[in-house]
């Protein structure tokens, strides 16, 4: 039986939801050619796990945007001293002053795109799961919201925002401070936490998701 996480309403019924443990375990990307979360392997793997949940389930997901934007290298970003094993934290980041683990994306060295980069229903879309960017992690953590402290999120291993061609963002759930933002390199293995948004459309899931 799977559990979610309610993390926002989207309007229109539509609640954006996620797994409260990962589902699974896959390398970030392994495919030659691919530098963005789409096509990647980890989100392919997203969407097959999608693909296998119950129709019950499906049949209450809404579409979204085809592919995010927002997810390739982020060029804006300085380089860390080093890049590459568990822990490397990106240079420089800027925060918001109110809770150390909370990002201030407003700040120059985040790119617009990274910014936004929201799931959105999208009628012209596609049915799927997806895992959360750098800035729906952010927007949903602090003080009263789904993700109020850093152990809160520290399951929530991956992100779909790219740091370089070979370095994903993360949240860290191994050592140091759990929960904080780092980033592996894409060969590593790392817990994905499942999102989609959903609409309760005839009774099937309830507001206790």
């Amino acid at each position: 039986n799977i559990q979610y996480r309610y993390l926002e309403n989207k309007g229109d019924g539509n609640h954006l939801v996620m797994t409260t443990t990962p589902r699974f375990f896959v390398p970030t990307n392994t495919i030659a050619g691919v530098d963005s979360y789409n096509g990647s392997t980890i989100d392919l793997a997203t969407k097959d796990w999608y693909n296998n949940l119950p129709s019950v389930v499906k049949r209450q997901v809404q579409p979204v945007q085809t592919l995010f934007t927002g997810t390739g290298p982020e060029a804006a970003m300085p380089m860390a001293p080093s890049l590459g094993g568990p822990g490397a934290v990106p240079a420089g980041l800027a925060w918001n002053g109110t809770a150390g683990f909370i990002l201030d994306l407003n700040n120059p060295m985040f790119s617009q795109a990274m910014r936004e980069d929201f799931a959105e229903v999208d009628p012209n879309g596609e049915k799927k799961a997806f895992i959360l960017s750098v800035a729906e992690v952010n927007k949903f953590s602090g003080p009263g919201q789904a993700l109020p402290t850093l152990a809160s999120r520290m399951n929530g291993h991956a992100v779909r925002t790219r740091f370089n061609a070979t370095h994903p963002w993360t949240l860290n759930g191994d050592t140091g401070v759990l929960g904080a933002w780092n980033v592996l390199h894409n060969a590593w293995p790392m817990g994905t936490n499942p999102a989609f948004i959903i609409r309760d459309q005839d009774g099937a899931c309830t507001s206790g998701l």
